[in-house]
């Protein structure tokens, strides 16, 4: 199976390349669960899941809210349980929690400073949680932004890249633009080369959702990738903003994270700590599975 979406693969050349299952695990970012599928044999629901691969190490963005249907997608798209290193769990679910303490172990879980209390829960269950506070590095290039307050309080994922910053958030709960302006500032960088995930507009007026959209401009995003609870008025409006720039994220979709020249503005940067069960930190069993999921994901070219 060879399938690319030539508009945006095109119109971001150099930049992010979205690709329909399967494509190299190597640098990517693959939808596990979305509101949507990019593929009639994936699952759908109210809920978000993305898992990162890059610089060798492999992460998982929450769970989605059907643990049957999870599981289903992870063994469609060729992921092995037993190859995740790592999960962050962005915000409070309990339902989606409890999905990673039951099907998930031997993963290290990171869950908020304010999520703490299941600790005990994770341990029980072969899962080692870590706290989260502040900006926290989960692995080479990958790294939590902390506990941002909101209501909820959430955590996003943000991967450092060349090209720049690509930023995943489960629901932007906190603020769209507050969890952006914390992982540039964090990260010393002054755009997001791409932002994935719920934006968690669906309720929001078009008033409220062109503020956003300029906030988003503001602060030099330059392609993005809305999940689920963004909204179908949200996701219009941001196709109109973004052109060829914006892809619906969507179940089985494969962004490619390739190198860019382009010019790196740079703010001050604010240094965050390294998780104590890191790879940065630790040695683990990486990618024990790996070679399972290599063939089940072959790789496609750029066109």
């Amino acid at each position: 199976m060879r399938v690319v979406d030539r508009p945006v693969a095109q119109a971001l050349a150099c930049a992010v390349v979205f690709f329909l299952f399967p494509a190299s695990p190597a640098n990517t970012i693959t939808i596990v669960y979305d509101r949507t599928t990019a593929s009639p044999d994936l699952a759908s629901g109210w809920g978000f899941s993305a898992l990162v691969d890059y610089q060798g190490h492999r992460v998982l963005l929450d769970t989605g809210n059907n643990p049957p249907a999870f599981l289903s997608n992870l063994e469609k798209l060729g992921i092995s349980k037993s190859s995740i290193e790592h999960v962050i769990i962005s915000h409070d679910h309990p339902e989606r929690d409890s999905l990673v303490k039951r099907h998930l172990p031997m993963s290290l879980l990171y869950l908020m400073n304010s999520l703490m209390p299941d600790t005990s829960q994770a341990e029980l269950v072969g899962l080692h949680a870590d706290a989260i506070k502040g900006a926290t590095l989960i692995s080479p290039g990958i790294y939590s932004t902390g506990m941002i307050r909101g209501w909820p309080d959430e955590q996003a994922l943000v991967i450092d890249t060349p090209a720049g910053l690509v930023v995943l958030m489960a629901c932007g709960h906190p603020g769209i633009a507050k969890m952006i302006e914390a992982a540039e500032k964090q990260r010393g960088r002054a755009e997001v080369h791409l932002l994935i995930g719920g934006l968690h507009l669906y309720d929001q007026n078009q008033r409220e959702i062109n503020q956003v959209i300029a906030d988003l401009k503001r602060l030099h995003v330059e392609a993005i990738a809305p999940a689920y609870c963004t909204g179908d008025l949200a996701t219009k409006l941001l196709r109109e903003a973004y052109g060829e720039h914006m892809q619906e994220a969507g179940a089985g979709r494969v962004i490619e994270l390739v190198a860019s020249s382009s010019i790196r503005r740079s703010i001050p940067k604010t240094c965050c700590t390294t998780a104590r069960n890191s790879a940065a930190s630790i040695s683990s069993g990486l990618h024990r599975d790996r070679s399972a999921a290599s063939t089940a994901l072959s790789a496609v070219a750029a066109p």
